[in-house]
């Protein structure tokens, strides 16, 4: 999901797209007709209906319903994306066999280091040695 800061600080939709590398356009073009029906139920008042963060599989992090304009949901676009040749709207960057390399790689090594810049230098010397006033 896409989102961009509205009046008055609510998030609006702006782009729902699923990815899918085993599975099909038609099944991630559902996936997006799904979640625009719960958001249309929430824009119709339902309370039943409620918006999360997923942090994990099968686990929901903060409740983020009140953050959203749902209001103007039909100007959201939407997407599928899947390996090239497969019939969706948008092709992935990398091959099946690619993203499986790498995914076996993250489980056998983790995840890399996370770079750190180095740390910022102060200025050893007066910043106004060698200039000239200026009048």
């Amino acid at each position: 999901m896409v989102v961009e800061q509205g009046a008055g600080g609510k998030l609006r939709i702006v782009d729902l797209e699923q990815t899918k590398v085993g599975g099909t356009h038609a099944a991630a073009a559902a996936q997006n007709a799904k979640a625009m029906a719960g958001l249309g139920e929430i824009a119709a008042g339902k309370t039943d209906v409620q918006i999360f963060d997923r942090v994990g599989k099968n686990k929901l992090g903060a409740r983020r319903t009140g953050e959203f304009d749902v209001s103007k949901l039909t100007s959201a676009s939407q997407h599928t994306r899947g390996l090239p040749g497969t019939g969706f709207d948008r092709k992935l960057s990398f091959d099946k066999t690619t993203l499986e390399q790498l995914a076996r790689q993250l489980l056998i090594e983790g995840l890399p280091d996370v770079w750190q810049p180095p740390p910022a230098m102060p200025p050893t010397g007066d910043r106004n040695t060698g200039r000239e006033e200026q009048p």
